[in-house]
């Protein structure tokens, strides 16, 4: 654990001279790590899914795409604090929202650091979620130092 910490510390310095704020943590320990972080920096940790599913039904399918944006940007926003975690985020790829995640959180990166939980695959400075072919697929060139791999 207090490896982890050390891990943590390291990457909130570094990450203030990253133009976009975004760290995304992947691995085998990933989630065990944002859990960790979250308590132990007091950091709050924002779950995606739900509240979308939530904002979405009074809302036409034709805003969807502006609507679910901002109500992310609206949801980590209202954080005061200069991080925050994300977990559950994975119904932003829905073809029906019309959004791109990735963007999205280096648009909101830029005033606040982001810890995002990372369930898709990383392959050749490439984020991919889903699978080629699948309606949700998407995959995103990023610069490396933006990526945390956790193991132990």
């Amino acid at each position: 654990m207090q490896y982890w910490d050390e891990i943590y510390c390291k990457i909130r310095y570094d990450v203030k001279y990253f133009r976009n704020q975004v760290i995304y943590v992947y691995g085998e320990k990933s989630s065990r790590f944002i859990d960790r972080i979250s308590s132990q920096f007091n950091i709050q940790t924002i779950s995606i899914n739900i509240p979308i599913c939530k904002n979405l039904i009074d809302v036409q399918k034709v805003q969807y795409s502006r609507y679910a944006a901002n109500v992310v940007e609206d949801m980590l926003n209202q954080v005061q604090d200069e991080a925050v975690c994300i977990k559950n985020f994975e119904i932003l790829f829905h073809p029906t929202l019309k959004t791109n995640p990735f963007i999205l959180f280096d648009n909101i990166s830029r005033n606040k650091i982001l810890f995002v939980l990372w369930t898709g695959r990383v392959q050749n400075s490439m984020l991919i979620y889903g699978d080629i072919g699948h309606p949700e697929y998407k995959e995103y060139k990023i610069n490396m130092q933006n990526i945390v791999e956790i193991q132990s």
